[in-house]
């Protein structure tokens, strides 16, 4: 029996009877409506019998036997209970899953005349749209259904041409396949179009058209797929370019994969498609994705399961999968995805270690953490805060921070910042001073968090840096920076201007203490909403920089960042060089002359050294770029050859002097009269060649013949009056640059053969 799926089920819809039989002219599938004309109750009755002893009186196939492409005929159809129906017939042979077989449409004739009857005993019974048209698409009869999905009554559409319903961008092709049908020529007998409602909503449609030879009517039916090819469309659009892996499996092997998981997995869609479904899994792990996937499609849980995945170098690959039953063409199925958790896995195993690694710090690293109550009361001091200080955590509990350990001579200012601390909450950066139990001095950097606990405060925690070796490092780093001849700051990861020399604050003006991206380039690189909550509020927003600072990858990868900077039309080469863990000389050398140096030679190894105008190298690349630009689809250009008159007897009558005059003269004329995308070059002597960009065969005559009449009417001191002979050119398709030079030389030439001062052009 045929296999069914979805182009099946529409012809099981369709109001017309459809049988496939096979090549051995037996039965192999009948729809509804055929196996009604039949008398069957099922398809069973029908299926491997003779389609002779049903439809064709004959005892050969006009198809099979004698070659027809296609059999329209009226035929007597011969039912179960032995009544016979006349009927006209369609038979056409077609493909179907890689056998031949004939594809036979049939409906009932009754003789009450064909239109009606057959609108209003079987159209109107069916969800399918019907329409009866003339010869000439003439609507002549409609079915409920045509009414309901097109939003037309029947008066709007009987009497008009059938085509106002078809899209625009569809009717070229409809009418083909209708001249067709009506000559018997190949036409598909079932196609997909869209049409157009009243309201002007565009929707999808099978439509299936039957000509009847006798009247010339076309019967058309149009089945509305409008909803299904929609859903198809999302379905076929998410699982194409779902960023989770999708597939469907069916008897133990993947049948469906979707590129997320070509993508994931390493594995082409082919080679999946050869897969068992566990065999892109971890060994250790199949049982139980076998289990949880049972378990899941018995619906006794919907978590998904984690698991590894080899990929196909070997490497694994943590995810999370999930499954449901599904139906996939007419069988049981197994819809799938798993997701990439990798990263969430390592981002797991990380913060455990974090976490780690935070309860560690807190009990060994070396820094001070002390936890101080709102009169500064010490409530909390560490291990190291007792071994920079020198007291025990005995001797300090309970005790005022800012009385026992801040010098005197700061005290008040150090009560005033902690007031700030303790009102404002939040977080706060300060360094200051402290006296250890005998009596040395420290400075430390202080990182204080305010700790609340349902809005009421709990503690101050301070963590402070011993920075006091890194101040003096600082310090020995003020006077090496001295050393160094270009600009130069020791810039901390704040971006704060940390020391300078010489060369920074003179030419600069730079002060330490400022923000590196403010006092250096004046914040004319930092994002537009960094600047200016910065000038609106005095406070850099977090990570404020310079769009092109490489300082943290500096200090993060501990290696030397360079690059090249324009700013104001000067050219600078820059360093970023890690110094410490928090602190990097920044330098920048002024190389403005050097790229001015570069650019200068570069334009005098394009240009002519006598005239100015572009030399013949550079002229044959841009060339040769235009016609590549062209080929891409580009517009045309022209070639325009100048040549002066009698230039040998200038030089040889005024001398070479004055030749070069008369040759500086010419390229004066020509620049001030073309536009700056057209290119002039000296081709060699006093010959000059111009390319017109953009430029149709006749504006450039008209050009040449105005840069002729400059030409002769210029007067040149010395020389007096000179003339040019010229020959114009357009691109045409296959031409090389030789070729299309070789063409504007030869006109050039045919101008100088008509009597120079001339210009001949095609």
């Amino acid at each position: 029996m045929i296999q069914e799926g979805k182009a099946f089920e529409i012809l099981d819809l369709l109001p017309v009877g459809i049988l496939i039989v096979g090549r051995d002219k037996a039965i192999r599938w009948a729809n509804r409506e055929a196996l009604r004309l039949f008398g069957a109750e099922d398809v069973k009755e029908v299926v491997g019998r003779s389609c002779q002893g049903y439809l064709c009186p004959f005892d050969y196939c006009p198809v099979l036997d004698k070659g027809e492409e296609v059999d329209r005929s009226h035929r007597v159809l011969l039912r179960k209970d032995g009544t016979k129906v006349p009927i006209i017939k369609t038979v056409r042979e077609t493909e179907l899953g890689g056998e031949r077989v004939l594809l036979e449409a049939f409906i009932e004739v009754i003789k009450e005349g064909l239109g009606k009857v057959y609108f209003e005993t079987v159209f109107e019974r069916t969800e399918a749209m019907f329409l009866l048209v003339e010869e000439d698409l003439t609507i002549t009869r409609v079915n409920l259904a045509t009414l309901k999905h097109t939003g037309y009554s029947s008066e709007e559409l009987l009497g008009r041409k059938v085509t106002i319903l078809v899209h625009p961008d569809d009717l070229p092709l409809v009418l083909q396949y209708h001249q067709k049908r009506l000559r018997r020529e190949d036409a598909p007998s079932t196609y997909e179009l869209r049409f157009i409602s009243k309201g002007g909503e565009i929707r999808w449609g099978i439509v299936t058209p039957t000509v009847i030879p006798q009247t010339k009517q076309t019967i058309i039916s149009v089945i509305d797929i409008t909803e299904r090819r929609q859903a198809e469309d999302l379905f076929r659009s998410v699982f194409s370019n779902a960023p989770i892996a999708i597939y469907i499996a069916q008897r133990e092997c993947f049948r469906l994969v979707n590129p997320e998981m070509s993508r994931g997995l390493g594995y082409s869609e082919e080679e999946l498609l050869r897969m068992n479904p566990l065999d892109p899994v971890h060994p250790t792990d199949r049982e139980w994705v076998r289990q949880r996937s049972k378990l899941m499609l018995k619906g006794e849980t919907s978590t998904p399961y984690e698991f590894r995945a080899v990929r196909k170098n070997g490497s694994i690959l943590w995810c999370a999968g999930m499954v449901t039953s599904v139906n996939y063409r007419g069988k049981p199925a197994v819809l799938g995805y798993f997701m990439n958790i990798d990263e969430q896995k390592h981002l797991q195993e990380q913060l455990a270690l974090e976490k780690a690694r935070a309860e560690a710090l807190i009990e060994n690293a070396p820094v001070i953490v002390v936890g101080l109550g709102e009169d500064s009361r010490i409530l909390l001091f560490n291990d190291f805060a007792e071994k920079v200080t020198g007291y025990r955590r005995e001797e300090v509990l309970g005790k005022s921070w800012i009385e026992l350990f801040i010098p005197p001579e700061i005290r008040g200012e150090i009560y005033r910042v902690w007031n700030e601390v303790v009102n404002q909450r939040g977080f706060h950066s300060y360094e200051n001073p402290i006296l250890t139990k005998d009596g040395q001095r420290r400075l430390i950097r202080w990182n204080n968090t305010t700790i609340t606990e349902g809005g009421s405060f709990v503690m101050v925690l301070s963590i402070g840096e011993d920075v006091t070796e890194v101040r003096r490092l600082e310090e020995q780093m003020r006077m090496m920076l001295e050393g160094i001849p270009n600009p130069a700051w020791l810039i901390s990861r704040e971006r704060k201007i940390i020391a300078q020399n010489r060369a920074a604050r003179e030419r600069f003006k730079t002060q330490e203490g400022q923000y590196c991206w403010e006092g250096i380039w004046g914040m004319e690189f930092l994002e537009e909403q960094q600047r200016r909550f910065y000038e609106e509020t005095g406070y850099p927003l977090p990570g404020t920089q310079c769009r092109f600072c490489e300082g943290d990858r500096a200090l993060d990868r501990r290696e030397t960042i360079n690059k090249e900077l324009r700013v104001k039309g000067e050219f600078w080469y820059t360093w970023w060089v890690p110094v410490g863990e928090d602190l990097y000389l920044y330098y920048a050398d002024d190389v403005t002359r050097y790229k001015k140096m570069e650019e200068e030679l570069y334009r005098l190894s394009i240009t002519d050294p006598l005239t100015g105008a572009y030399n013949r190298r550079y002229f044959v690349k841009r060339l040769e770029e235009e016609m590549e630009r062209i080929r891409r689809g580009g517009t045309t250009f022209s070639i325009v050859m100048i040549d002066l008159d009698h230039f040998k007897k200038v030089n040889d009558r005024y001398g070479h002097q004055a030749g070069d005059r008369v040759l500086r003269f010419l390229v004066e004329v020509i620049s001030s009269r073309i536009r700056k995308i057209d290119l002039l070059a000296r081709w060699g002597g006093e010959e000059f060649v111009l390319l017109l960009l953009n430029t149709p065969l006749q504006k450039a005559a008209k050009l040449a013949e105005e840069l002729r009449e400059r030409i002769e009417a210029a007067e040149i001191p010395g020389v007096g009056r000179v003339t040019a002979s010229l020959g114009v050119t357009e691109y045409r398709e296959g031409d090389t640059p030789d070729s299309v030079i070789s063409r504007a030389d030869d006109l050039m030439y045919e101008a100088k053969r008509a009597g120079r001062n001339c210009v001949r052009y095609g």
